[in-house]
């Protein structure tokens, strides 16, 4: 349920980057704490109230140093930071991406999945990371892009299919749920495989995402009803039709789930206004907790960088004044 101090607004920031491709991965961090400080800053000077951290290598874990590159942070630093950042009003929340396209930064570990050691080590990390977080309340497991489709240029592709895919994901709730946290999710499942309502707990946030400046035009096709004789190809559950991930959206809200819709300015100006006033107007007030947004850009020095953060913070800015206006 909604807390009822008002909606959450949330920032997604990266502190690693092991995450996207596997030939691509780095030793030495490239984060840029000057970058994070002005970002994080802004946050709180526009109403923004919770950020979720996407750790990665970023943060050293004490069960498993070997994660762990130049440059990643202590506890004891993330600790102080998680206590700059409650200081100014914002509430860290922890992401561990177990996604099998965005789990490079789990090294050796990433081509043990769903084995024994695997799960060992997925329950070390959660509990390391909760320890460390201090009880948070929510806890970010990703679960995006895991396809051929992503992954095809990859030198090692994992995709999990069927009940092993709702087994893991339901053995990464437990363990959060474990710790004293609520799991968050990416919802690309829910886009191409009905029984997701059926097999995916409602105890877990959804954060659906759409990340394009066409949601008039494709509203209306988004409303129209599923095919009762709907069959997809694989080539086809790979496409994301835009109007499936639209849709999904209400079909969460219809199905029971809490949901924290996310939008970005990694590809245009409109998309976060737009992907606000459409939950809204679908999805039930007792169900939307909040919104999520986010750049998609490292956290590096560089121009470039600096001004997609202060873009989508102008933004999310816009978009909060006018929210709370509503409401």
């Amino acid at each position: 349920m909604k807390e009822k101090s008002g909606l959450i607004w949330a920032n997604l920031l990266q502190l690693g980057e092991n995450m996207w491709n596997d030939r691509k991965t780095v030793e030495v961090s490239r984060f840029d704490e000057r970058v994070w400080e002005h970002v994080t800053g802004r946050m709180s000077g526009i109403g923004m109230n919770m950020l979720v951290i996407d750790l990665a290598e970023g943060m050293e874990y004490p069960s498993h140093p070997e994660l762990a590159i130049k440059g990643s942070w202590t506890p004891q630093k993330m600790k102080r930071e998680l206590s700059r950042l409650r200081a100014l009003g914002i509430e860290p929340v922890p992401k561990l991406n177990f996604s099998t396209c965005h789990d490079v930064w789990l090294k050796e570990y990433a081509r043990m999945v769903s084995t024994p050691e695997y799960y060992r080590v997925v329950s070390d990390l959660i509990r390391d990371t909760c320890r460390i977080f201090g009880n948070p309340r929510f806890f970010h497991i990703g679960m995006d892009e895991e396809t051929y489709r992503v992954q095809r240029a990859f030198d090692y592709v994992v995709c999990r299919n069927g009940d092993l895919w709702y087994q893991d994901l339901d053995f990464y709730r437990r363990e959060v749920e474990k710790n004293g946290a609520r799991a968050m999710m990416w919802s690309d499942q829910a886009w191409s495989e009905p029984p997701f309502a059926e097999k995916v707990s409602k105890r877990i946030v959804q954060n659906n995402w759409y990340y394009w400046n066409d949601v008039p035009r494709v509203e209306p096709q988004s409303l129209l009803p599923r095919p009762p004789d709907e069959k997809k190809t694989d080539d086809a559950m790979h496409e994301w039709s835009h109007v499936q991930q639209l849709r999904a959206f209400r079909e969460l809200d219809a199905a029971g789930f809490d949901q924290m819709p996310c939008a970005t300015n990694w590809n245009n100006r409109e998309n976060m206004a737009q992907v606000a006033d459409y939950s809204m107007k679908h999805i039930s007030p007792e169900r939307l907790l909040g919104f999520l947004f986010t750049p998609w850009e490292f956290t590096f020095s560089g121009e470039q960088y600096v001004k997609k953060h202060n873009e989508l913070l102008d933004l999310a800015g816009d978009v909060i004044k006018r929210i709370k206006s509503l409401t």
